[in-house]
């Protein structure tokens, strides 16, 4: 049996126990002392509006899209919402990640999507952050390719020619879907080539290889890499099936 020394004050009108250390079950009524909470990450909004870059109107619907450019411990990973009527939109109870990719996109079927974001966009999650996205209409492929939207510091442009192999010799191929994959799926930036077989896409980065895709249909893709530097020109050569 435990031991337990009993202390008897002179007024022997108050006894106090004093508990030794042994496994016996605590008295009733006992508290435990609750552990210190640990300090909690403060959380972040990140917002904007998202627009069309040759009318300047607000685009409505769009999925607007974030991924974490290094995957961090916890496993945080890409968060979706939808613009509102008015083209804004807002993430809310972000972490501190860092840089992210930020992308508007359409839906549904990508040979058919009415805008597209030709510009790789970043941003650093260090705080409540604003960043409006552009987007830009499939309307017209030859005004979609004729230059880019402004190009982010930093980056460059690729743009190059889709030919394909036909039965009257080698031409120009139009309505091929044209992007960056930068990691896992993750488009960041996209166009469709025009009846020149044009295609233009920026915000694509300096200091990497960085390796681009072109598909005239799903589950029909052609892929190719450009070296790191500055603006660069590259073609694809594809077939279809």
């Amino acid at each position: 049996m435990c031991m337990r020394r009993i202390i008897r004050f002179a007024s022997a009108m108050y006894f106090g126990v004093l508990v030794g250390a042994c496994n016996e079950p605590r008295p009733a009524g006992f508290a435990t002392p609750s552990p210190v909470p640990a300090p909690t990450a403060p959380l972040h909004t990140l917002s904007g509006l998202v627009t069309e870059r040759f009318s300047g109107r607000p685009v409505q619907g769009a999925n607007i899209s974030i991924w974490p450019q290094q995957i961090p411990a916890g496993g945080w990973s890409a968060r979706v919402v939808r613009s509102d009527g008015n083209g804004r939109y807002e993430f809310h109870g972000l972490p501190v990640v860092g840089r992210v990719w930020a992308t508007a996109a359409d839906t549904g079927d990508a040979f058919r999507y009415a805008y597209v974001q030709q510009c790789a966009t970043t941003v650093t999650i260090e705080g409540d952050t604003a960043l409006d996205l552009v987007v830009s209409s499939t309307a017209d492929l030859t005004a979609l390719n004729l230059g880019p939207p402004s190009t982010p510091s930093g980056s460059r442009v690729v743009s190059g020619t889709i030919y394909e192999q036909t039965a009257t010799g080698r031409q120009p191929a139009s309505n091929v879907w044209v992007g960056w994959d930068a990691f896992l799926d993750t488009v960041v930036a996209e166009t469709r080539s025009d009846s020149d077989g044009h295609y233009v896409l920026c915000g694509v980065p300096t200091d990497r290889t960085t390796g681009l895709f072109a598909a005239p249909a799903y589950g029909n893709v052609v892929y190719a890499t450009v070296d790191a530097g500055l603006n660069a020109v590259l073609d694809f050569e594809i077939t279809r099936k």
